[in-house]
Formats: structure tokens, sequence, C-alpha cells
């Protein structure tokens, strides 16, 4: 009986120490379930309306639109709740990185995929 009081008072100082946390990585999971779920209802409706415009045409664009954002939600998901498990002093650092990942991200690749094409006059 003993040990069943000493393990109960180490999860209430557990959770008494780590409450911040707990709460912020929570807070995180639901706002990338409730982008999740926004993206999926915004593609349903994109497509039910681009098919009353366009019978014949299949949605591949949407599909593949939606799949970035779907894995963009999740990156940044990744990013967000790596500052519950990293020490206080590399935030820097992980700023740094998730301003990557959200501005520089499109540079790299816009200048990627421009230098491959060559111009012909």
């Amino acid at each position: 009986m003993l040990k069943l009081e000493h393990q109960k008072a180490a999860m209430e100082d557990l959770f008494l120490t780590y409450k911040t946390h707990i709460i912020y990585a929570i807070i995180v999971i639901t706002i990338v379930a409730l982008l999740l779920i926004g993206t999926s209802l915004f593609y349903k409706w994109l497509v039910k309306h681009d098919h009353k415009k366009f019978p014949r045409v299949k949605p591949t664009t949407l599909n593949l639109v939606k799949r970035i954002f779907n894995a963009l939600w999740l990156i940044l998901d990744l990013i967000a709740l790596s500052f519950v498990f990293v020490e206080r002093d590399k935030d820097a650092f992980n700023l740094k990185n998730l301003e990557l990942v959200l501005y520089k991200c499109s540079d790299y690749s816009h200048s990627c995929c421009c230098s491959n094409y060559k111009y012909v006059v």
C-alpha cells in the first residue's frame, strides 16, 4: 500500500513539474488536428465546387495541394512539439529552424526548380 501511495505522489509531482509542457503539447496537437480537419473539409468543398464547374476533370491538383498542406501541418507540429523537449538555451536554434521551414523553403525550391530551365532566345 505504501508503494502505491509513493507512486501516486510521484505522478502528482511529475504532473505539477511538467504541467505547462503537457498543456502546451495538448494545445499544439489540438490545433494541428483542427487544421487537418479544416483542410479536409475545405478540400471536399473545393472538389464539390470544382466538379460542378468541370464535371469531367479529376481533382489531381487539389489532391496534391491537400497532401502538401497536411504534410506542412505535421512538420510544423513536430517542430512546435520539439520546443517541449529541447532545453531553453536551444530555443533560438529551434526558432531559426522554424523560420527556415516557414519562409526559406519557398526560396530554395523556387531557385532549384527555376535553375534547371534554359531560356532560348
